[in-house]
């Protein structure tokens, strides 16, 4: 039960004074306590989110950094058809998904970053694919090259493990994908993503990207002039969406 001992009322100038109970006096004591502690955990949560690891270690990037990264889902499906014998490996730009930087179907593609400050960048991105096929009834082997690069800025947000970052590339994109064939594109792309630090300088994410381009194709005495926005059949989609692209991403910094 919580009372005022004694209280003296301010009469003819004395002043006036209300004493508690000690019962009262240690609860705010206590309130008192458990707000510093309260404190005290979130500013070492805060710090432990800023991100160091045990050994010292930085999660994020700091100006100055490089990364390499590479898009996981269309490299895994590489290694995949080297292995089982597939032989989907085209490179025309009008038959895959060749502008889904770093993206370009079925091929190995890179992305390269050197941090000019901690939360910008420059972009440097590559997808290569070489393939070789020679049957049994054909004497003559077919071999196919693309080369699709860009240069663009990045952008990112957050102070946490999990990282948002945006920005653009310019691209430019050569292939051959089969004899008397060839194919040249130009373009730029708008994209956005999250990763998050799994590890000290490891991070997972996914990235959106909307393309727009122009490309030529020729093939034997056809020549095509195509332009594509977005998800669309000249950007490699199978039917007219208008929609941008997806990969998943894994990045090392250092």
């Amino acid at each position: 039960m919580f009372y005022i001992e004694k209280t003296s009322i301010k009469i003819f100038g004395l002043k006036k004074k209300t004493y508690l109970c000690p019962k009262f006096k240690n609860i705010f004591k206590m309130k008192k306590i458990l707000l510093s502690a309260v404190a005290v955990l979130a500013f070492s949560f805060a710090n432990a989110q800023e991100l160091v690891s045990s050994k010292g270690e930085n999660y994020l990037p700091k100006q100055g950094d490089w990364s390499i990264g590479f898009n996981a889902n269309s490299a895994l499906k590489f290694v995949g058809n080297a292995f089982n014998g597939a032989n989907g490996n085209e490179v025309n730009f009008n038959s895959n998904d060749a502008t889904k930087l770093p993206g370009f179907a079925n091929s190995v593609s890179f992305v390269g970053k050197n941090f000019t400050s901690d939360t910008t960048a420059d972009r440097y991105t590559a997808n290569l694919l070489f393939s070789y096929k020679k049957s049994k009834s054909d004497n003559d082997a077919e071999t196919a090259f693309g080369l699709l690069a860009g240069y663009g800025k990045e952008w990112r947000k957050g102070t946490t493990r999990l990282q948002g970052f945006y920005g653009a590339d310019a691209l430019i994109g050569f292939s051959s994908p089969a004899k008397n064939d060839t194919n040249f594109l130009l373009g730029a792309q708008g994209f956005a993503g999250v990763e998050y630090f799994i590890f000290p300088k490891v991070a997972l994410g996914a990235q959106y990207a909307f393309p727009v381009t122009i490309s030529y194709e020729k093939s034997g005495e056809n020549n095509t002039f195509k332009f594509g926005i977005g998800n669309s059949p000249a950007n490699g989609a199978t039917e007219k969406t208008g929609f941008g692209t997806a990969s998943v991403l894994l990045n090392l910094y250092f």
